[in-house]
Order: structure tokens, then sequence, then C-alpha cells
């Protein structure tokens, strides 16, 4: 699917950034021991039948059904995190999250919603590779509402350009605004 292909018109596509790696890593060790729960289940099964039939055990017979689902599931919970965005354009916020064994809905959350925007680092793997979390709370005066995108390099940029686009969207200066550069404060050009 094409950055582009979830634009309106005239639209601008302002900031698109993915999850960190921390997030892969933490969704990979997760979905190892989904993996493995549903390779144990898998290998009983297989061993059970061997063994109603009356033949012989081999170390295929475990390891095989044991360690295919834990690796199957790390390329898919990969293929999920490459699909994970958020995104920021001149009228709104999306974000798509991956979840354990699907992507979550596309939220969208428009300008005259957004409220506020904060960064907390959610587990010790962000501590490593210094990511954060980008939470927002959207809605109206009688509804508050959050959303938060789990794990991002540029979290803190992000949150202040988010302040920075929603200030230009209340002045009506939409237009003045430049695209998220994905570089260390101060090598943007």
């Amino acid at each position: 699917m094409s950055e582009h292909s979830h634009l309106h018109d005239q639209e601008r596509l302002l900031a698109s950034i993915g999850p960190s790696v921390s997030a892969l890593i933490a969704d990979i060790v997760s979905g190892l021991f989904d993996g493995f729960i549903i390779g144990v289940v898998i290998a009983a099964g297989i061993n059970i039948l061997l063994l109603t039939q009356s033949i012989a055990l081999n170390i295929f017979s475990v390891a095989i059904p044991l360690i295919l689902p834990m690796i199957l599931n790390a390329f898919w919970k990969h293929k999920l995190w490459k699909k994970a965005r958020f995104r920021i354009t001149t009228e709104r916020i999306l974000m798509q999250d991956a979840g354990r064994f699907k992507m979550k809905s596309l939220l969208t959350i428009k300008w005259p919603q957004y409220q506020e925007s904060w960064n907390k680092r959610t587990s010790w793997i962000d501590h490593l590779t210094g990511a954060k979390s980008i939470g927002i709370r959207y809605g109206n005066a009688d509804s508050q509402l959050r959303a938060v995108f789990p794990s991002a390099v540029w979290a803190t940029d992000i949150k202040h350009y988010l302040d920075k686009v929603d200030a230009a969207f209340r002045h009506n200066q939409m237009e003045t605004i430049k695209p998220f550069v994905e570089k260390a404060y101060g090598k943007r050009d």
C-alpha cells in the first residue's frame, strides 16, 4: 500500500513513522511464547497419534512441531511490524499498530478533536533503544479518549511536532507547516 493512498484531496502527508525495533523485539518475544504453546499442542497431538499407531517416536516428531510455529510466528510479527504506521497529515492523525495476531483498526483523529500528546517509555527494551510511546488525548469536552502508538524512535520530536501542527491548525496556517524530517535536532534543513 502506498504511503499516499490514504490521503484525501488537497491533504498533505507531513510525517509517517513506523514503530521502533524495540516494538519488534517485544512482539517477537511474546510471539515465541505463543508459538511455543501452539507447538506443544501440535507436538502432543502428533505424538499421541504416533503412539496409537504403534509407531516409534523420534526427535523430529517433537522438535519440528515445537520450533516451526515459533519461527512462523516471528515472521508474522515482522510482517505486522512493517505495516504499522503513525501518520500526520494536514487534516488528521492516523494510527495503525500491530496487534497480537493481526493489525489493529486504523484510528483517525481529526485536528479539531486533538487535545494533547505525551511520551512515555513503556518497557526496558525502549530504554535500551531510546524509543518512547506516543500518546494522544482527543475528543471533546464531554468525552476524552486516549490512543497510544507503542514505540517510536522520534517520539519526543513527534510530540513537539504535533503541538506545532495543532497550533498552525488553530491559527489557519497549515500551509506554513513543513514535513517532519527524521533526523537529529540541528541536522534538519
